[in-house]
């Protein structure tokens, strides 16, 4: 569905016809020239001179750069079809892409500043309001959910801002935190939109999660992100991990399809989602032992291999172009897995195993993030193929 005054889309850069261009472009880039940066800085060829803490840093940089502008970009592009209100363009979409930029600078020149709080805040609250908008214009109550979701993505955007300024000794609970808060979300679309596509692309019929296990699904996923803030037993991060991967685990079976592996832009969702059930077994097995491959299985693994899949589908869908995966994407989700396999795996097998896991998974990354902008920046930044709107 494509809705829009022609003479002001007429008017309109191609990057700012939808919200899902410029986030797209700029967070993906973001992404990769994070990883640089943190290499550099872990490796001494660039000195962390700023009196915040690093690690705190480089979870809220990842978090609220990078992955809060995909999810911003994607429900005020989803929001339209949803509602069939115009969502953001033209200047409005500049102003809050502005905010997000806003942000970036102050987050790498000076992230003791109060701005960090005020450019990011700003920037969920216009997302928020934008879809918001829509919603409550159209009575649209079933994705009325997605704005409880982004209230508490702003709680734990200052929360993080906190920590990392004035109390270090909360960043890595917020951070880990903020990463189920990000995986609960990556659930529930998942549920909406992987048996989705493969029903289209397949011509198959896949069953839908009953109302019932979808609320077990999201809650026990939310209990993680809630009670990861506290200091917990192990025993009750372990069930609460079990639990969640009762839910999470049978949807595998439950979406597989042969057919998957000849269509990239299906396997990669696919696979991508196995990392959540993945880290919930790995937390229900070794509880607090393993806490940094659970974070990065889930982060690298489900969070970045979902993210590159659904960016992939998304820019060529909402640009009227053919929903077929260039040699480079293939490429691009592969390395994406592979970053999250070296991340995790090599560094399980062994302490002599961990810097070579680590260089490869940040070359994995990179690679993923360069070969994405390569195919789609000039999508991004170009009018749609077949003339529409949008």
């Amino acid at each position: 569905m494509q809705i829009t005054d022609r003479a002001i889309e007429d008017k309109t850069m191609p990057l700012f016809r939808l919200a899902f261009r410029p986030l797209f472009l700029f967070g993906t880039a973001y992404a990769g020239w994070l990883m640089v940066r943190w290499i550099l800085i872990l490796t001494g060829s660039w000195a962390w001179s700023h009196p915040v803490a690093l690690f705190t840093w480089h979870g809220h940089e990842m978090q609220f750069g990078f992955v809060m502008a995909i999810i911003i970009g994607f429900l005020c592009t989803a929001a339209q079809n949803w509602t069939g209100i115009p969502g953001l363009r033209s200047w409005h979409l500049a102003v809050i892409s502005a905010c997000w930029l806003g942000g970036r600078i102050v987050a790498n020149i000076e992230p003791s500043s109060i701005a960090l709080y005020i450019f990011d805040g700003a920037f969920i609250v216009l997302g928020a309001a934008a879809v918001g908008r829509q919603l409550l214009l159209s009575g649209n109550k079933r994705n009325l959910v997605f704005l409880p979701i982004l209230a508490v993505f702003l709680a734990l955007h200052l929360a993080q801002v906190w920590a990392m300024q004035s109390a270090p000794q909360y960043g890595r609970a917020l951070g880990f935190a903020g990463i189920w808060w990000i995986s609960l979300l990556v659930s529930l679309l998942a549920a909406r939109v992987v048996p989705f596509f493969i029903e289209r692309r397949l011509n198959d019929k896949l069953p839908r999660d009953p109302i019932w296990w979808l609320a077990g699904a999201q809650f026990s996923l939310l209990a993680l992100a809630l009670l990861s803030v506290f200091a917990m037993p192990a025993i009750t991060m372990q069930i609460l991990a079990a639990t969640a991967l009762l839910f999470q685990a049978p949807r595998l079976w439950r979406w597989y399809r042969s057919g998957i592996w000849s269509e990239p832009l299906l396997w990669s969702l696919y696979l991508s989602f196995a990392f959540l059930p993945i880290a919930l077994l790995v937390l229900a097995i070794k509880g607090n032992n393993h806490l940094s491959m659970v974070m990065h299985l889930l982060s690298v693994g489900l969070i970045g291999g979902m993210i590159m899949a659904m960016m992939a589908r998304v820019s060529l869908g909402h640009t009227g172009r053919v929903l077929h995966a260039h040699p480079l994407t293939v490429f691009a989700f592969a390395a994406m897995l592979l970053a999250a396999t070296a991340r995790t795996l090599l560094p399980a097998l062994g302490v002599e195993w961990t810097r070579f896991g680590y260089q490869l998974s940040a070359m994995g990354w990179i690679l993923s993030i360069g070969c994405f902008l390569w195919v789609y920046a000039p999508i991004l930044c170009k009018a749609r193929a077949d003339g529409n709107p949008g």
